[in-house]
């Protein structure tokens, strides 16, 4: 039965300081999203039976936050990081690096929180748009999946925006370091684990933000 793991990074010296990291910028992980990291690892070892024979295949975001999270899951796991773009953050434009404190008297800023789907940040990318790739990563993946388990490692825009496609009219969230996973049953990608960070009660989940 074909089963795709969703892991968000751990917390980023960004997110520490909410400023808007995006696809444009690496953002490493803080000493904390570092302890999330291994934690993270471990978990998916020791809890799921089908990651433990060391045949999975690991495909990461390009960004710094996300391949710092996969490296101790490649290791735990035996496999290797492949690299993805369609499984960038959100191209947050010239907003880019800048702290949202700094944006919040902006009024494209409140029309874009308003309606991320529809409204871009200047020079950026909308959720429609960020759907669309994120939906692309998971299909092509759906045949390899059959044969060996996919994690995806990912960031908070494109877990929302794939989300909306495989449980919508849900509310949810997606902390950093969290794990998601779904199997294809009948056609259909059901839900196993959605925002699972019981591993973190150790080193201590971070409130969720999505910068």
């Amino acid at each position: 039965m074909p089963k795709v793991f969703l892991v968000r990074h751990g917390e980023s010296t960004g997110n520490q300081h909410a400023r808007l990291q995006g696809s444009r910028i690496g953002g490493a992980l803080s000493e904390l999203g570092r302890k999330q990291s291994v934690a993270t690892a471990s978990y998916l070892f020791d809890s799921f039976e089908e990651l433990q024979h060391g045949n999975v295949r690991l495909i990461s975001s390009p960004s710094t936050r996300a391949l710092e999270t996969a490296v101790p899951i490649a290791e735990r796991l035996r496999c290797e990081i492949e690299i993805d773009n369609d499984l960038s953050e959100v191209d947050f434009g010239d907003w880019s690096g800048v702290s949202v404190s700094q944006l919040e008297t902006d009024p494209g800023y409140q029309a874009w929180k308003v309606d991320p789907w529809v409204n871009s940040p200047p020079g950026g990318e909308s959720l429609v748009a960020v759907r669309s790739r994120i939906w692309r990563a998971v299909s092509k993946r759906a045949a390899i999946a059959d044969v060996q388990p996919v994690i995806l490692v990912t960031h908070f825009f494109p877990l929302m925006a794939l989300f909306s496609v495989l449980v919508p009219g849900n509310s949810l969230r997606s902390d950093n370091a969290s794990i998601s996973r779904f199997q294809l049953i009948e056609g259909q990608w059901t839900p196993t684990h959605i925002n699972d960070i019981r591993h973190l009660c150790e080193v201590a989940p971070t409130a969720v933000r999505y910068v």
